[in-house]
């Protein structure tokens, strides 16, 4: 069986070489019409599966077995070499949901006062463009954890078979730490235990501050890694949000949602007063942008819609802005693929507080955003990452 099993392997990676070369992770160049060279960059990941079986019969060994392997292709960067020699790496990076915020932050706070909050607890970046000074720093407390008490413990070992998730370890004798990722929280450990060697103590996930910004208040939070209830600190989140407005005399709240359509964002949308969709011209962009507008349109929602990268496919952009318009979307415009958002993140900033050929976009963005919004009479705004999580 081992001889069939590598046969299956030796023949998948096989396909694999034939499916990825070199060209595939640094492109061939391409020349634009000023003469500029440029060099894609992409990322290759490639997984593959194999397995088989032994069947009893009276005749010979017979061994039956399958294999799959799959390849994705992600573009990562750009190398463009100018005439002059000068060369320069534009990265990619998302669809650009928190640039966009901080700009948007940037252009509001310069006509009234404003509130920022960061809903994307689970991979927050917003403060890095904005720069918060924390003010007020708390606790996010959600469920609770078994903790080992060894002081009780008889070596009885019952709490191994306890626990259907593994989350109980014997290190030593009269010694049986939870592992704390592992644990669910049912407390059959802790209501089992004969000699109650197993406290319940609350489930510490994380901390939420609310902070000063050149902008304005910033209420913003980070979730512990694996830790759940994302959706618990972002309606703690809005709470804080509302108070932090209600004390600065500010109409708007502007958030950076959780980028997809699952639950963080449902949380993020309720009592929203406006979404901005920023979409990623391409197939998987507009596919996740329906997705997202029918999730729009159940909470009755208006929609705005910004296509960010606009530049590198007339055919994708035009799709997408045709996706917006069928669902009713209020199209504010496109912004080119440039390197006036890395330079600003570089330098820690929001696109437009260092001059830029982009200060007129995102102006006029705001203005609509704000005309929009007290239009609805409701006081979000809420900048949505077009891809599904």
């Amino acid at each position: 069986m081992s001889n069939a099993i590598e046969g299956i392997l030796g023949v998948s990676m096989e396909k694999i070489r034939e499916m990825v070369d070199v060209n595939t992770i640094i492109g061939d160049p391409i020349s634009a019409p000023n003469g500029t060279t440029i060099i894609p960059v992409s990322k290759v990941s490639f997984g593959f599966a194999s397995g088989g079986s032994d069947l009893p019969t009276q005749a010979a060994e017979k061994f039956a077995g399958g294999a799959g392997a799959g390849v994705t292709v992600k573009p990562q960067a750009f190398i463009v070499i100018k005439t002059d020699g000068d060369v320069e790496l534009l990265e990619l990076g998302g669809a650009g949901k928190t640039s966009v915020t901080a700009a948007l932050a940037r252009a509001m706070s310069a006509r009234e006062k404003i509130v920022v909050c960061d809903y994307d607890v689970d991979a927050p970046d917003l403060h890095i463009l904005l720069k918060p000074e924390t003010e007020m720093r708390a606790d996010f407390v959600s469920g609770h954890l078994a903790v080992f008490n060894s002081d009780n413990c008889i070596d009885c070992a019952q709490c191994l078979a306890f626990c259907r998730f593994d989350a109980i370890k014997q290190a030593a004798p009269c010694e049986y730490p939870v592992i704390e990722q592992l644990c669910e929280g049912c407390a059959v450990c802790v209501k089992l235990c004969p000699e109650l060697a197993f406290d319940f103590v609350p489930r510490h996930c994380g901390e939420y501050y609310r902070s000063r910004t050149r902008f304005g208040t910033m209420i913003h939070a980070e979730l512990t890694p694996g830790a759940e209830n994302s959706r618990r600190l972002i309606l703690l989140l809005k709470q804080e949000a509302a108070k932090a407005a209600q004390a600065d005399g500010a109409e708007i709240i502007l958030s950076d949602g959780t980028p997809g359509i699952g639950c963080p964002v449902i949380s993020s949308l309720s009592g929203a007063g406006l979404v901005c969709a920023v979409i990623e011209a391409g197939a998987s962009g507009i596919a996740d942008f329906k997705r997202l507008a029918e999730l729009a349109r159940r909470f009755r929602l208006p929609i705005a819609v910004i296509v960010n990268k606009a530049d590198l496919s007339a055919e994708a952009t035009e799709a997408a802005m045709q996706a917006a318009r069928d669902a009713g979307a209020e199209v504010l415009g496109t912004l080119p693929f440039t390197p006036v958002f890395t330079e600003a993140m570089s330098r820690g900033e929001a696109v437009g507080e260092t001059p830029s050929e982009l200060d007129g976009h995102f102006q006029n963005f705001a203005d609509r955003l704000l005309a929009l919004v007290r239009g609805g009479r409701r006081s979000r705004i809420i900048p949505i990452k077009e891809k599904a999580s």
